[in-house]
């Protein structure tokens, strides 16, 4: 059917309608739903990167100290943190790692047999920063490195 009303002609087609504001409203709250499912994605997936660098920087101060000791004659190692076997709670400086992360270092030392002693660091963090000992189990974090090596001192 042509309707003519002066110059302009309008065109009303059987069985076409548009949408109404119901269905405009449904499809606006599928949308923010889908929208915020791809936000919580996201807020995830940030958050396993973060912890994925905390753990990258983690395992690299965990291999630097490792070097640090083993470039250490045993003595050295007893004259600077006492007397064998060598047990401690963040009985080593502190690291700052990227973005401001804090990190404690533990040190084990302890005798095997004879003139093999097992070195173990382990490096502490949390997700916020805060001190290990301050903050529930499922915050901590940790890397742990051991090593093997001799007591006796080359000539």
């Amino acid at each position: 059917m042509t309707k003519s009303t002066g110059n302009i002609r309008l065109h009303k087609r059987s069985g076409q309608q548009g949408f109404s504001l119901l269905e405009l409203l449904i499809a606006l709250a599928v949308t923010v739903v889908g929208l915020a499912g791809l936000m919580s994605l996201h807020v995830a997936t940030m958050k396993g990167n973060r912890t994925a660098a905390h753990t990258a920087d983690a395992t690299t101060i965990a291999q630097q100290t490792m070097e640090e000791l083993r470039s250490m004659s045993m003595a050295e190692i007893t004259t600077r943190h006492g007397p064998l076997p060598i047990t401690g709670v963040n009985n080593m400086d502190t690291v700052d790692g990227r973005a401001g992360m804090t990190f404690t270092r533990d040190l084990s030392v302890r005798e095997m047999s004879g003139f093999l002693v097992m070195m173990r660091i382990v490096v502490n963090w949390t997700e916020d920063g805060s001190d290990p000992a301050t903050v529930d189990e499922q915050y901590r974090h940790k890397v742990a490195l051991e090593l093997i090596r001799t007591s006796l001192e080359a000539p």
